[in-house]
């Protein structure tokens, strides 16, 4: 059995080791172009709805990307923060290509503001 102790992991029979910083812990979410069955086209990004560094709900639209005379809206997987562009405005796309990150976030509080709130509502 394995638990951990401030930055390092400590396995029950004594021996050590190092564990990753609580930030790498956190898994990163991408927007990736899907197949979307229209053969030929040319795939391109339209418009970033979202600005970078900007929180998003999970489902919300973010991108729209062009396939022939199609628009496509793609959404967030999660809520959080879009902290990365892979692929710019008027770029060429490919399916399956990760288009950005989103870094997930805790929900928004809706009880007292400041340190110590976990969210509850008192």
């Amino acid at each position: 059995m394995t638990f951990e102790v401030g930055s390092a992991s400590h396995n029950l029979r004594g021996s050590r080791h190092t564990a990753l910083p609580m930030s790498e812990c956190v898994r990163k979410k991408t927007i990736r172009v899907p197949e979307l069955g229209i053969e030929n086209a040319e795939l391109k990004i339209g418009v970033w709805l979202v600005p970078l560094g900007a929180r998003v709900a999970a489902g919300e639209r973010v991108v729209e990307v062009l396939a022939g005379e199609a628009v496509v809206d793609l959404s967030a997987p999660i809520r959080g923060i879009l902290v990365e562009r892979l692929v710019g405005e008027e770029g060429l796309a490919q399916t399956g290509q990760i288009l950005d990150w989103i870094e997930p976030t805790a929900p928004e509080s809706h009880g007292r503001e400041g340190p110590g709130n976990l969210g509850f509502v008192s």
